[in-house]
């Protein structure tokens, strides 16, 4: 009987051991898996550098305009064949979640700027709320972004919170949950 007992404590302590979360993972930690597991969380939220964009009326907009909402900052170029899959799938991801608290915001990095990027955008049928012109790649190099292009989630605060460099599928359930996890946070982080 005293085997059996110990066999049992043996076997709840693994059991109790194996829901334990894992070191340097917490509950609080965002899920990352599936089309968006290339995701790379920062340890710490970074600050972004105050380089404006701009609109189709060439108009400057600072990132801090997109303070309290959680944004996800998709780079691209009409030249680049990952941006014309990944587009879609991110103007479905605003459709799914868009709203008060999260924003998918594309940049284009198109040296044509919007002679090439309207056409573009009207030719594939995408409509984009929020598309703006990073004019001489300047945001993409004062956050360090690589040539192959990216996306950069940004909290409520204004601050990076990771990002994905190259292309994603964004309307899938695990980028979906990605996002969703820190625009749940957005009440307690402020």
């Amino acid at each position: 009987m005293k085997g059996i007992t110990a066999i049992a404590l043996v076997g709840a302590a693994l059991i109790v051991g194996l829901a334990l979360p894992v070191a340097g993972v917490t509950a609080e930690d965002p899920p990352i898996s599936g089309s968006v597991q290339n995701f790379d969380l920062r340890g710490e939220p970074v600050s972004m550098p105050a380089v404006p964009v701009l609109t189709v009326a060439n108009d400057e907009l600072s990132l801090d305009d997109f303070r309290g909402r959680v944004v996800l900052i998709n780079f691209w170029a009409t030249w680049c064949s990952g941006s014309w899959r990944e587009l879609p799938t991110l103007e479905r991801l605003q459709a799914k979640l868009g709203g008060d608290d999260f924003s998918v915001v594309i940049v284009s990095q198109d040296v044509e700027g919007w002679e090439k990027i309207t056409p573009f955008l009207k030719k594939h049928r995408l409509s984009f709320p929020e598309s703006y012109l990073d004019e001489g790649a300047k945001l993409g190099d004062a956050i360090d972004l690589p040539p192959q292009m990216g996306s950069i989630l940004i909290d409520e605060n204004g601050r990076e919170v990771g990002r994905l460099e190259g292309h994603a599928e964004w309307d899938t359930p695990e980028a979906a949950a990605l996002i969703q996890h820190f625009i749940d946070e957005i009440g307690g982080s402020t």
